[in-house]
């Protein structure tokens, strides 16, 4: 159920935190916990598979047509500092972006 969950909230662009499985179970009303490690045991497959983002709470960055999981993965990928980034995205050069 957790997957599924995971996976739909996945596809429509939301990213699947903690906190938004928990409201969903929640809202079940059956006595449901949504302890991080129940939680992370449902999803690990899927974080194996590369079917999740391990770690969702990152800003995700747009840089050009490139859309990095965070400031560091994107400076990672375009060989910069993390400062340059944040910078670049905060003086707002044109391809330079968050996204959520």
């Amino acid at each position: 159920m957790i997957r599924a969950y995971a996976l739909h909230l996945n596809d429509q662009g939301v990213r699947p935190t903690y906190a938004l499985i928990r409201e969903m179970l929640d809202s079940l009303g059956r006595g449901y916990t949504g302890q991080s490690c129940q939680i992370y045991e449902a999803l690990r497959r899927l974080y194996m598979h590369g079917k999740l983002d391990r770690y969702p709470n990152g800003r995700r960055v747009r840089v050009g047509d490139v859309v990095y999981r965070s400031i560091r993965a994107a400076a990672k990928g375009e060989h910069c500092r993390q400062s340059a980034v944040a910078e670049r995205i905060a003086r707002g050069e044109p391809g330079w972006s968050f996204i959520d």
